[in-house]
């Protein structure tokens, strides 16, 4: 069973989806899109529940990180579901403290592929878990805003909301 649970943000709903404790996905609320058309496409067959108060940890989390974004995400279990480039990008991700940015090229050079910045920005794309696992720390080697699955807006309200930090 996995379960969606919608909590409330200052930038709109997010949804965190989950199979008891552990954490599948994350989804910024878009026009149109149903969080449950992702979860039927990347888990077939797996029952879907719908919840209206959050009672996982990570939901709990998520709306503390809205109020104060020194919450600490690293006892989450996620399960990601992507290549084994990706899951190193997204394991390097986790890394990168609050109050920081990284570059696409700093990521690509700690995954040991410095030539991979433009496939670094492709792993972006694919987060299933954007917040936790933080792509909205990743700018552009000169510091500018560059894409988010969630919209620019809500990167550089996150940003705000972790007091802009310095770029590494």
């Amino acid at each position: 069973m996995i379960a969606l649970e919608t909590i409330g943000s200052p930038i709109g709903p997010f949804t965190v989806a989950t199979r008891g404790e552990t954490v599948l996905a994350a989804f910024f609320h878009k026009p149109g899109a149903d969080p449950a058309d992702w979860i039927a496409r990347h888990h077939p067959g797996e029952e879907i529940e719908r919840r209206d108060e959050p009672a996982s940890a990570a939901a709990s989390l998520l709306e503390a990180y809205f109020a104060d974004p020194d919450t600490d995400f690293s006892g989450i279990e996620l399960e990601m579901t992507g290549s084994a480039f990706e899951k190193r990008v997204w394991a390097v991700l986790r890394e990168v403290p609050c109050r920081e940015t990284v570059s696409y090229g700093w990521i690509a050079h700690k995954v040991g592929q410095p030539e991979a910045a433009q496939a670094v920005g492709i792993a972006m794309g694919r987060n299933p878990i954007p917040v936790i696992v933080p792509c909205h720390r990743v700018v552009g080697a000169d510091g500018s805003l560059t894409g988010f699955g969630g919209g620019l807006e809500r990167k550089q309200w996150l940003l705000d909301h972790e007091q802009g930090g310095r770029l590494l």
